[in-house]
């Protein structure tokens, strides 16, 4: 019996291999069809027989899928070669006692002849089976199981064309598969044919959702739509990809009004609320206090520094748009949604935009943006004393706040790996002014701000290289590891060691020496103790070694570093005024500002701790593959219409003004001091 097993088998392959080679032309192998007995099957008939017995079979359909099945009895051995009327092979089907199949779907142009030939260990009793594929069920899960490296169609009637149309497909398997979708063909949606039109498809591991709306192509129409599941041979999982579809309908354009408005007015007003408690508090106090001595002479202008916002803006603003509407161009054009790296299970497509939620989220940042500038204008030029007498740092982190908005959308248009560059890097824009506006209140020296921008291009370029060597390339992951291994050592020990120690030098000593000079005598000979300093430099060396650390993305490395930076600084700062104003003779402030600025600060880093909280909940990872990003998507956690990456664009706007209107309001009291009695800053021994 072995040896007939074995026979049977080598047959098999010598077929197999002989199809292969005439697939490409329109004559019949004469190896397949002589000597058969051609019989016409009617669908949802069964059919029955034995290999052997010279019996091949046909069967006629027009432009709707069919599920074609084999039955081999107990230690049997059949093959089903399914060919189209020009020979070419369809599908085979191997079974050895169990039940297999794949489905067919023909073409829409005319009826299609299939044609079966069975082969085999000789005697072998077999069924065939050739059934219409029943439609889906509108909000109802159906089980699916798709043989290893076939596929199951299915037709659904969508009755509306006003409500998106989504497919969700759940599985317990991590084996690749794709899901499709089209209009009026079922051919469009078979994986072996990839060059059609009006279709669309995304690949998928474990979970995945295809939202089909108005937005892009195919758009959503009344009709017949087909649904396609391919399973992707797997040589080390061989096993039916086993999982649940269903078809229902999505958010309708008057559901999303109400989230929209929300945001719109409601996010404002909650951020101008708290403001106007500040503002009368520090106004009415600003009139209780005495001031002493003379106004100060007004210090050095920064101007430049919102030229230099404003151009680094558009400098980032061309390559990002660009980008983004070719990437996304590409895969409406193609159907392709493995182009762009949604959050599939909160995907809200509205105008021209698939993730309509994602990007206007963005106006978080934008509001407060605006905001701020209005109230450091009212500030500046209604109560003098309540804000400090150069505000053009201040004016330009109001108009980075803007920018940040608007840079965050258009890398929300189509997210990639590559364009996320764009997203964070007025991140570091704005952790570089908030540093210099308190080198400028810290110190009371110029500096250059040009010097600043330049740090700060030089920065951004080795974020670029990072998002680079962290794209994913398939079928080299151990290379992408070793360069990005590599890439973190050089960071450390070129960049932020050298960095870390430069900006001990500058907040431990109070100096700002040339790059060079900080290289040829990292440490002035003199070391005062100043224990206050002492713990930022700590608390900056631990944090930046345990993001290096833990951390695998570079450019969220680079977001974590610049807000724990711009967090320590500003804490150390409140935290060293409040000190100096506890244990000094003479008080400037009234003692009523001391838990306001407690609270100003707990209310600050709270705000930050849930931002970032949020923002380490993935629901995508762009290093990833496509199918292997969709196991971190997320559902909408808010009025069904914004995820968690949307709320950590809230809670991060409104951390980011909190953090605005600290500084703005830290240091009121110092306009009318004298400036002697500012010492303090420099630890009580420096001159100012």
């Amino acid at each position: 019996m072995t040896f007939y097993r074995i026979f049977a088998i080598l047959f098999i392959c010598s077929i197999c291999s002989i199809n292969s080679a005439s697939s490409a032309t329109s004559s019949p192998p004469s190896s397949l069809v002589t000597n058969y007995r051609q019989i016409a099957i009617q669908s949802d008939e069964v059919i029955s027989g034995r290999v052997g017995d010279g019996q091949s079979f046909y069967l006629k359909t027009k432009d709707e899928p069919y599920q074609i099945s084999l039955d081999v009895e107990d230690r049997g051995l059949a093959q089903m070669i399914v060919m189209d009327e020009d020979y070419h092979i369809q599908g085979i089907l191997q079974s050895n006692g169990r039940r297999v199949h794949f489905d067919l779907c023909p073409d829409p142009d005319n009826v299609r002849a299939f044609r079966y030939n069975i082969t085999g260990i000789v005697g072998t009793r077999y069924s065939i089976n050739s059934d219409r594929k029943r439609e889906l069920e509108f909000d109802k899960r159906q089980k699916v199981r798709v043989e290893d490296g076939a596929s199951e169609y299915f037709s659904f009637y969508m009755p509306r064309d006003d409500v998106p149309m989504v497919v969700t497909v759940k599985s317990g398997s991590n084996k690749r598969a794709m899901l499709s979708a089209a209009h009026e063909s079922c051919r469009q949606v078979d994986a072996r044919y990839n060059n059609v039109v009006n279709q669309t498809y995304l690949l998928f591991s474990k979970k995945a959702r295809l939202t089909i709306s108005n937005v892009g192509l195919p758009a959503v129409a009344v009709g017949v739509w087909y649904i396609g599941v391919h399973s992707y041979r797997d040589d080390e999982e061989k096993d039916p990809k086993e999982l649940t579809i269903k078809v229902d309908y999505g958010m309708s354009g008057e559901d999303m009004i109400l989230p929209i408005l929300l945001l719109l007015f409601i996010f404002p007003a909650i951020v101008i609320v708290p403001l106007l408690v500040v503002f009368l508090l520090m106004f009415f106090l600003q009139k209780l206090a005495d001031p002493q001595g003379k106004p100060l002479p007004r210090s050095a202008t920064y101007e430049e520094a919102i030229p230099y916002t404003i151009a680094a803006f558009f400098f980032f603003f061309m390559p990002a748009i660009q980008l983004a509407i070719r990437e996304a161009g590409v895969a409406e054009d193609t159907g392709n949604r493995n182009q762009c790296f949604y959050n599939e299970l909160c995907n809200r497509p509205a105008i021209i935009f698939q993730n309509f939620n994602s990007i206007f989220s963005n106006w978080c940042y934008v509001a407060i943006g605006l905001i701020f500038l209005t109230y450091v204008f009212i500030c500046r030029h209604s109560f003098k004393g309540l804000v400090p007498r150069d505000c053009t740092i201040l004016y330009a982190i109001g108009f980075a706040f803007i920018a940040e908005g608007f840079l965050s959308g258009i890398y929300h248009i189509c997210p990639t790996r590559i364009n996320f560059q764009f997203d964070v890097c007025f991140m570091f824009v704005i952790g570089a002014l908030v540093m210099m506006e308190m080198y400028r209140r810290y110190f009371k020296r110029k500096f250059n701000v040009g010097k600043v921008f330049l740090g700060l291009a030089i920065l951004i370029g080795l974020d670029a290289i990072g998002s680079i060597i962290d794209t994913t390339d398939e079928g080299n992951d151990d290379n992408v590891n070793n360069n990005r291994r590599i890439y973190r050592l050089i960071l450390f020990f070129v960049i932020w060691l050298p960095l870390m120690l430069y900006v001990v030098r500058i907040v431990y000593f109070g100096e700002s020496p040339s790059l060079l000079a900080a290289a040829k005598r990292m440490f002035p000979p003199s070391i005062p103790a100043h224990p206050g300093r002492i713990i930022y430099i700590i608390c900056l060396a631990v944090g930046l070694a345990l993001i290096i650390w833990l951390v695998d993305d570079f450019a969220n490395i680079f977001l974590y570093s610049i807000i724990l930076a711009t967090l320590l600084t500003l804490a150390c700062y409140v935290l060293h005024k409040l000190w100096i104003e506890l244990r000094g003779k003479q008080k400037r402030a009234p003692i009523v500002l001391y838990p306001i600025w407690l609270l100003l600060l707990a209310g600050t880093l709270a705000l930050w701790g849930v931002a970032l909280w949020l923002f380490s909940l993935p629901n995508s990872n762009k290093s990833d593959r496509p199918e292997e990003s969709r196991l971190d998507n997320r559902g909408c956690v808010l009025l069904n219409y914004y995820g968690t990456h949307e709320l950590w664009h809230f809670f991060s706007a409104f951390a980011l003004f909190a953090s605005a209107v600290l500084i703005l309001h830290i240091d009121q009291d110092e306009d009318y001091t004298p400036q002697e009695a500012l010492a303090h800053k420099l630890g009580g021994d420096e001159k100012v």
